[in-house]
């Protein structure tokens, strides 16, 4: 998952009808504003307020190509969200930091959306919370096959 904290002021999304937000948590008294969907599901965006906190979850899979364009039109799509809280679930198929990785960092290694990615990432000011967390613990789920 990835986090950022507020920055900026966002302009609010528009509601959708038939998309409450009891379809997420319906223990928690959010109140959705947005929620955006790629006709291929490839991410998941979802805006709102939970106690009157501008909040958006975004879940992203991007299929296992080197579509560093993908990846820049995701960053053009968050830019309105710079004042909310994000909170980033990913299956970005590529390794972001090589070193932390179990294979090292030239197996499977994408340099263009590796390039395109972080971009993103600097741009909304993200962090990798669970590699920060996690130091020195070498998890990755894709497996070269040869």
């Amino acid at each position: 998952m990835w986090l950022r904290s507020p920055r900026s002021g966002a302009s609010p999304g528009t509601a959708l009808p038939g998309c409450g937000a009891e379809q997420v948590a319906p223990q928690l008294p959010f109140q959705m504003r947005s929620f955006k969907a790629d006709i291929e599901g490839r991410y998941l965006l979802l805006n709102g307020l939970l106690d009157k906190r501008k909040l958006c979850f975004l879940n992203v899979y991007v299929p296992n190509n080197n579509d560093r364009e993908y990846y820049l039109d995701l960053g053009r799509k968050l830019l309105p969200y710079l004042g909310t809280t994000l909170f980033w679930a990913r299956d970005f198929n590529c390794m972001l930091d090589g070193m932390q990785e179990p294979h090292g960092p030239r197996l499977g290694t994408k340099p263009n959306m590796v390039t395109a990615m972080t971009g993103v990432m600097n741009r909304v000011h993200c962090l990798d919370i669970w590699h920060m967390r996690h130091l020195g613990i070498t998890e990755y789920t894709l497996r070269p096959y040869t």
